[in-house]
């Protein structure tokens, strides 16, 4: 089965409970929540990454379908920081479409990113077993999260960036939910402490490559592929690792893209275009590029610490790869690595 395929089946047997949980909510946040996740009848679907993670997480530990209610909740948790974030950063499009607070309202959309947090927290404590446990690991994950998104909104004013600081902010806004999805099916399949921390390393890092992808597809990605506007990061003035990387070169081009950033008025499409080709000149790139690699060998190696069942230990492996390679820079030719880690570890 391909990465993609198996994405798809792992969707599939989550579908119906997310949707039963989502119908759930009162109008007139249920709209706008059907509407983020796709659910109404013009919608399309995120692809499903952070569920497939923790049934192949629990699939791991001995049993696929206790990883359920996970799977349910870390789908509602990223839907509700889409929500919100598309709404701190005025972005009128998600998924190829009106994102869910232009459609429905900024009230409505605020406050279904809210309900969709609390039925998250709802649905782990109803789990068979650990849910107790699950519930601790979830509400952690929420704090680094709302941390990960104060860091990011704090950065657009400022001129600079440290390497660290933006690993910080990378790891909450995206990571920590990976993190999760990993840890959360583990944990809810009965696996020990260290099991489920390996694992949820192993997703931590994941996240961390997959939010540095999500960056550079934010300056060179087409709409095509992020379902938003072409450059969408630097017309927000994010940010973003390769923005980073810019800005701190003593070259001429940094020079120039300093100025840019540093003026009050909102850039012009000319604008826009010209820090896109100042960026693409200097460094940014191929050390955005070298920093997946890097990511994603610290993903394979802390899954080989796991020792866990072999098919979904595959699993999780190719759709690593998958999420970090396929449909992306073939446009610049450019296409990330993963570095081999051949040892088990076990």
């Amino acid at each position: 089965m391909t990465a993609a395929a198996l994405l798809a089946d792992l969707a599939a047997r989550v579908a119906p409970a997310l949707a039963e949980a989502v119908d759930s909510l009162p109008e007139p946040v249920l709209g706008a929540a059907r509407h983020q996740l796709g659910l109404d009848s013009a919608g399309q679907a995120g692809k499903s990454l952070r569920p497939a993670l923790a049934l192949l997480c629990a699939a791991g530990c001995g049993h696929l379908d206790a990883g359920l209610p996970a799977a349910v909740a870390v789908e509602l948790v990223h839907n509700a920081s889409l929500l919100h974030d598309d709404i701190i950063d005025g972005a009128g499009l998600r998924r190829h479409r009106a994102a869910a607070w232009r459609a429905y309202g900024l009230g409505p959309a605020v406050l279904a990113g809210d309900a969709l947090t609390a039925l998250a927290l709802d649905t782990l404590s109803h789990a068979p077993r650990r849910g107790e446990l699950a519930l601790v690991r979830l509400a952690r994950a929420l704090r680094e999260l709302v941390l990960g998104e104060v860091l990011d909104v704090a950065f657009e004013a400022r001129e600079a960036v440290a390497a660290e600081e933006y690993t910080a902010m990378a790891t909450g806004k995206t990571a920590v939910l990976m993190q999760a999805a990993c840890e959360l099916g583990a944990v809810l399949a009965g696996a020990g402490a260290g099991q489920a921390e390996a694992l949820g390393s192993f997703g931590r890092h994941l996240g961390i490559a997959f939010q540095l992808l999500d960056d550079y597809h934010g300056v060179w990605g087409t709409e095509r592929q992020t379902g938003k506007p072409a450059a969408s990061d630097i017309r927000s003035r994010k940010k973003t690792f390769p923005v980073t990387v810019a800005l701190a070169e003593a070259s001429p081009q940094a020079q120039r893209l300093r100025a840019l950033y540093r003026q009050p008025a909102e850039l012009s499409p000319e604008q826009v275009r010209l820090a896109v080709g100042l960026i693409g000149q200097t460094a940014a790139r191929a050390a955005c590029l070298h920093a997946v690699d890097q990511a994603h060998a610290a993903a394979v190696r802390r899954l080989n610490l796991a020792c866990i069942a072999p098919r979904p230990r595959r699993h999780l492996l190719d759709l690593a790869e998958h999420i970090l390679s396929h449909e992306h820079l073939a446009e610049h030719e450019l296409t990330p690595k993963a570095l081999a880690c051949n040892g088990s570890g076990c």
